[in-house]
């Protein structure tokens, strides 16, 4: 069980073993560790450097990372449940994923299920005993959840809850859109790195465009509200960071109202050395195009900093503003 998704070596976890009481009693301590530590630390100031880390080693590598009184104050409880377990199948094959297990079979092996058995039992002890905050946000980020051989296990998890499902729309299902109706705070959560299918197909690997585009109009229309379609997109330079794409991809949010995009990028380079700084500058400049873009066509952008760092972000809004007063876009 993490903490977070960052892509950081040793970043704050614990093992599952025991009881499901057990895990989550461990889990909460640890994070009571990591706050104070964190606390401890920052009282200490320039004079911390004499002590040693213990909980929060991996925690002061990442680019989030903030000495502050977190929980002081606050309930105790847990408000994001992200429901991210692996192996977990998905049929599509897009280039920038380095998990791909495309037949369900192949996590059907006794040992598999037992995980999951244990993954289940230990989120739902900890929701039935008042871990979980009432208005906890839910995510369904386990591969692809249209095909995965638990998915109704993991729809009975979420029943009632305000859940966000990650899913490729390859496929239409009638429990997603069920949750939409029921609850205006469901959405799902597309990414989908195209506004052309040929631009698709190549970021995808599968030659299905319309036939998702049918499925998020379908989602869409049987949604509580507007808004509860969220969409992303992975800026690949030289792969999907043409106008034809981005304009396509502006007339596709005015058929779902989708006013914000959330815009990511490779996170597997995230916290590497920047040894290629071209590579950054290309990555700035699409991005950038595609802010602007969005920003001209009465849309918002979102720059995710689960992938882009700090400095890459405020570069690429800068340019984006150069863009929109000289004109360019």
């Amino acid at each position: 069980m993490k903490f977070c998704c960052e892509a950081i070596e040793n970043h704050p976890r614990v093992e599952i073993s025991g009881t499901a009481e057990e895990t989550v009693n461990r889990f909460m301590r640890e994070r009571a560790e990591i706050i104070s530590e964190s606390i401890r630390f920052g009282l200490l100031g320039e004079h911390s450097a004499v002590e040693k880390r213990k909980y929060t080693s991996a925690c002061v590598e990442c680019d989030h990372y903030q000495i502050n009184h977190w929980g002081i104050g606050g309930d105790g409880l847990i408000h994001i449940v992200n429901l991210a377990m692996y192996p977990a199948p998905c049929q599509c094959k897009c280039i920038y994923c380095g998990v791909q297990v495309t037949e369900p079979s192949a996590i059907r092996t006794q040992e598999h299920i037992l995980n999951y058995q244990r993954m289940f039992d230990i989120v739902e002890w900890a929701y039935n005993n008042g871990y979980v905050a009432a208005d906890a946000a839910w995510q369904i980020a386990s591969g692809e959840i249209t095909i995965h051989p638990f998915k109704d296990r993991f729809y009975k998890l979420v029943e009632g809850q305000a859940t966000m499902f990650f899913t490729n729309c390859f496929i239409f299902d009638e429990n997603i859109a069920a949750n939409l109706a029921a609850n205006p705070r469901s959405s799902i959560y597309l990414s989908i790195d195209s506004g052309t299918k040929e631009t698709w197909s190549k970021v995808k690997g599968s030659d299905n465009f319309n036939e998702v585009v049918n499925n998020l109009k379908k989602y869409y229309d049987c949604s509580a509200q507007p808004g509860q379609v969220a969409l992303k997109y992975i800026v690949l330079p030289g792969i999907n960071d043409k106008m034809t794409d981005y304009l396509g991809l502006i007339e596709l949010m005015d058929d779902l109202s989708v006013n914000q995009l959330t815009i990511a990028c490779d996170s597997r380079n995230k916290y590497m050395d920047d040894h290629n700084a071209e590579e950054t500058e290309r990555l700035i400049l699409a991005s950038g195009y595609l802010v602007a873009t969005l920003i001209r066509n009465g849309k918002t952008a979102y720059i995710s900093l689960n992938e882009f760092r700090p400095d890459q972000r405020d570069r690429t809004l800068a340019f984006a503003d150069e863009l929109l007063m000289s004109g360019e876009v």
